[in-house]
């Protein structure tokens, strides 16, 4: 059998177009058809989220509320003493901290012998022994170029002995410092 097609070049590059219009046409409905279920599922998991988060809103409403009665007193008591916990902890001074950092820029040629700590006026006293002045100028430039001690002094004898230096320093602590550098 043979076939015949007589339809002119443009014709069918009309049918062609046609075609090809159909077919994205159905693509298209198909891709909104699909935009539109995703859309649905969306709007009920909020819908969902919505009533659960009320639900947690109600509930932690009568806790914190004035109706809450013994729940809202244990919380406040908790809270007040959270507080006091927080308020200590930000008041004390970190000594092993501050021990380290003494450690870690004292030279190699510098024994300690003392180290006396005062709290309440937040000083620090350093005796020891140098081997020469340089590790004894050092141990002080360490500790006036470190951030948690300020106004470091020492007998001008300390300075004056080139060897063997039995010294003491005074220093003051900057708290905030301290406690800053402990975090860190």
């Amino acid at each position: 059998m043979l076939t015949l097609n007589l339809a002119s070049q443009e014709l069918k590059q009309k049918i062609k177009s046609r075609h090809i219009y159909s077919l994205l046409k159905k693509m298209n409905l198909i891709l909104m058809i699909i935009v539109i279920i995703i859309a649905i599922i969306l709007l009920s998991a909020k819908m969902i989220l919505q009533n659960n988060f009320n639900d947690v809103v109600a509930q932690t409403t009568l806790v914190t509320g004035s109706g809450g009665g013994k729940y809202a007193e244990k919380v406040r008591k908790i809270n007040s003493q959270i507080n006091i916990v927080s308020q200590i902890q930000n008041e004390r001074v970190p000594w092993p901290y501050l021990l380290e950092t003494i450690a870690k820029i004292t030279p190699g040629g510098v024994v300690l012998s003392s180290i006396k700590l005062n709290e309440k006026n937040l000083t620090l006293k350093l005796r020891g022994n140098a081997e020469t002045r340089d590790d004894f100028i050092e141990l002080k430039n360490n500790l006036k170029n470190s951030k948690i001690f300020t106004d470091v002094k020492s007998p001008i004898k300390d300075i004056l002995q080139k060897e063997n230096i039995n010294f003491a320093l005074d220093a003051k602590l900057i708290l905030k410092n301290i406690i800053s550098a402990n975090y860190e």
